[in-house]
């Protein structure tokens, strides 16, 4: 959830995204339509312009300096299923 961004865009980009823009209210609200987000969204602030974020991708890939998850055990891993 902490990577996703809501982004600015405009009223006919935002529809041909489904309103993917609100990607984070989305993520904090998993069971709202992505007809309802707009309304959700009101008076929030964006992250940052989708134009912006779309070019940082062609970045490449940053380090993460977060902990990834630890292993399951074998045990607990057969009991899955």
């Amino acid at each position: 959830m902490n990577g996703a961004w809501n982004l600015r865009v405009g009223r006919l980009h935002g529809l041909s995204l489904l309103n993917g823009q609100w990607d984070r209210l989305h993520h904090r609200h998993p069971r709202v339509p992505w007809t309802g987000l707009p309304a959700l969204a009101r008076g929030m602030d964006y992250d940052l312009g989708y134009w912006r974020q779309y070019l940082r991708l062609w970045r490449g890939p940053r380090p993460c300096g977060e902990r990834g998850p630890d292993c399951l055990g074998r045990r607990d891993y057969e009991a899955l299923g």
